[in-house]
């Protein structure tokens, strides 16, 4: 069962749904994920949006190393209520938020900015419904300036194709996994990841 890894809800577990719908994010790949948000110092103060939640489990660890405010968007009704149960077990509920609904449903029911977006979608969601979720969100004033989006696929997907106005960071792979990172133009904040990363170890492959 999935633990939070860092923060101050290090190593408190995280339920997972009884669904077969649901692929959490491995420790392994969510350590290393986290790793690198917080080494861009994008964590703490954040306003989290984390789509196709599952287990809740990335807006979770974001809660736990210093986000405001968390929204969990998951359509899977169990899932969705056992994200809330695990919420309330956690201590977090009144920083938090569940919406019971699809990815591109939800965009018209979110309030406000998001300054980090958190994608886990199912791997047979194929990418350009990914790149028109993003474009959306955007076109709805949901994601704020220099915000920074990651999503999780299969390596053996389709690359995203970042619609306006995102521009990619990186692409990372772990297995059968790959993470994309992102972000939204203001200032130099693309660059200053850029030189961050190269003083990173080489990633796994």
């Amino acid at each position: 069962m999935p633990r939070v890894i860092a923060g101050e809800l290090k190593s408190r577990v995280i339920p997972a749904p009884k669904t077969s719908a649901t692929r959490p994010t491995s420790d392994r790949v969510r350590e290393a994920v986290f790793s690198r948000l917080a080494g861009w110092g994008v964590l703490e103060d954040a306003r989290v949006l984390d789509l196709y939640a599952g287990s809740g489990a990335l807006g979770i660890e974001a809660l736990s190393r210093g986000a405001r405010h968390a929204t969990f968007v998951e359509s899977h009704p169990a899932t969705a209520r056992l994200i809330g149960k695990t919420l309330r077990d956690l201590g977090v509920a009144h920083k938090s938020k569940v919406l019971t609904a699809k990815a591109q449903s939800a965009t018209a029911r979110l309030e406000g900015e998001y300054d980090l977006l958190l994608l886990d979608p199912p791997y047979p969601v194929v990418s350009g419904e990914i790149s028109e979720l993003l474009a959306e969100l955007a076109k709805n004033a949901r994601v704020a300036a220099d915000a920074t989006i990651v999503v999780e696929r299969s390596r053996r997907s389709d690359p995203i194709v970042w619609p306006a106005p995102y521009s990619e960071i990186d692409v990372s792979h772990y297995g059968e996994t790959s993470i994309y990172y992102a972000s939204t133009p203001e200032a130099d904040a693309e660059t200053d990841r850029a030189e961050t990363d190269r003083t990173e170890t080489a990633q796994t492959e």
